[in-house]
């Protein structure tokens, strides 16, 4: 099949849509810090294909890379916690980290209690210590002196499908990874004074900042504090985020002596060069990578439409070009067939779980789902407004509208501008000079049923 044909055919087939990022068609390597690297349900790595034009990651297509040695940040934390939430930092050595996961946007599964509490017929108060050891890994990076593409990607363009390889691959693949593990406790102790206990918070931080030292920690405190901390009820509640994998690791911590294993494990474990939540990646276009160049093997000079020679450098500034546009062709057209079977399916789960013959049960008369993106409510009645059979069908038109227009020059359809693009030459002629391309990028903008979007499948709102 040509490629013209099978990229025409892949723009038939249905998938998610994730949102599009606006990037220069012809820019260099980006750094991404986007809200998608939190999501745990994808994988960056290494020589892994990435759209800007969808935000979406692709195929694996570099191989047999080494890798460059990663660097490291160190932060530890100290400091009280109130009753109420609030922090009050006590010791702090290098750097900062937020409570709850930094700026990763993760919550620990730890919380504060109420301010008192009665242990045998006596009331104590509690006190909380936030301990938090953070590691910042970076310049983990492709080798790309030795890094080659594999054999399936090259296969591709050794048979000049580009927009396969595209497809596939994406316009970019990922460089270099920034990542970010954390090891959070929160100690509690009681009291049977409302006062903080100074003294036996200055033993716990003398004891803990030890945890990497072989010689023995200057405060003499070890034998004390442990009777101390039985006897003020001390307690450990702990969260680990994006730690690697140790077979010898035990990060279970019932008091100090296992707390301070536990923290030393969690430490080898954080510095790992594969393991921590992705803070960001650098995504760089394939038509830098030496490689591709090598295998796409440019013609010197290839003559344009004004008959005049486009010289190698020109034709990969080109292919950059239509290939984000062409990625974005193929997200829009996928968002459209992905909302109208989204529809189709909210509407049969609304008509199975919410209604009897036709009417909503009458419990649900007033009832309402969660917007599963902002958390507010909408009322299934109006969700139930927007799937009427007469507006799904429309969705379906607006579909094949896009995908092949009106029969009109005003509305030529996508399926044409593909066709048109890859007729003028992909490497040759931009998109921006082609008309029937023009009407189809006007219409990248439109958002359709953002309500159906966000609210379905619908979840009764409590």
């Amino acid at each position: 099949m040509k490629p013209s044909s099978r990229l025409a055919c892949a723009l038939l087939t249905g998938a998610l849509a994730t949102s599009a990022l606006v990037a220069p068609a012809s820019a260099g390597p980006t750094v991404l810090r986007d809200d998608q690297l939190k999501d745990l349900a994808v994988t960056p790595v290494l020589g892994r294909g990435y759209s800007l034009a969808t935000n979406t990651f692709q195929s694996i297509c570099l191989t047999d890379f080494p890798k460059t040695k990663a660097s490291y940040n160190f932060h530890y934390k100290f400091e009280q916690i109130e009753s109420d939430g609030s922090r009050k930092s006590d010791t702090e050595v290098g750097g900062s980290a937020e409570y709850g996961g930094g700026g990763l946007g993760f919550k620990a599964n730890v919380k504060v209690s109420g301010s008192t509490q009665v242990i045998d017929n006596k009331t104590y108060h509690n006190h909380y210590i936030l301990v938090t050891t953070t590691v910042d890994s970076y310049y983990s990076s492709i080798d790309e002196s030795k890094a080659r593409i594999s054999d399936a990607a090259r296969e591709l363009l050794t048979s000049n499908d580009v927009p396969g390889f595209f497809d596939a691959c994406g316009m970019y693949y990922i460089r270099s990874i920034g990542r970010n593990a954390q090891f959070i406790s929160v100690f509690n102790y009681k009291t049977e004074s409302s006062e903080r206990d100074v003294s036996f918070e200055a033993k716990l931080d003398a004891e803990l900042k030890g945890w990497g030292q072989r010689a023995k920690v200057d405060v003499e405190t070890k034998g004390s504090i442990a009777q101390e901390a039985s006897s003020k009820y001390l307690t450990i509640t702990s969260t680990a985020l994006g730690l690697g994998k140790d077979e010898k690791a035990s990060l279970i911590a019932y008091d100090l002596d296992t707390f301070r294993n536990a923290i030393k494990d969690a430490f080898i474990s954080m510095q790992q060069e594969d393991t921590g939540m992705v803070t960001s990646i650098e995504v760089v276009p394939w038509v830098e990578n030496a490689d591709f160049q090598r295998v796409l093997k440019l013609q010197e000079s290839k003559p344009g439409a004004d008959g005049k020679t486009i010289s190698p450098y020109a034709q990969k500034r080109i292919l950059n070009q239509n290939g984000e546009f062409l990625a974005e062709v193929d997200r829009v057209t996928r968002a459209k067939l992905n909302v109208y079977y989204k529809a189709k399916q909210c509407r049969a789960r609304i008509d199975l779980d919410f209604k009897v013959d036709g009417q909503f049960r009458p419990e649900l008369a007033n009832a309402s789902v969660l917007n599963h993106r902002s958390g507010a409510k909408t009322p299934l009645a109006t969700l139930d407004g927007v799937l009427a059979p007469d507006k799904i069908e429309q969705l379906f038109t607006e579909y094949r509208n896009f995908l092949y227009g009106t029969a009109t020059a005003e509305d030529p359809g996508a399926v044409t501008c593909v066709r048109d693009l890859l007729d003028a030459g992909i490497t040759t002629r931009s998109h921006r000079e082609i008309e029937s391309c023009n009407k189809v990028e006007q219409q990248f903008a439109v958002i359709s049923a953002q309500l159906i979007d966000e609210n379905c499948m619908p979840k009764l709102a409590p």
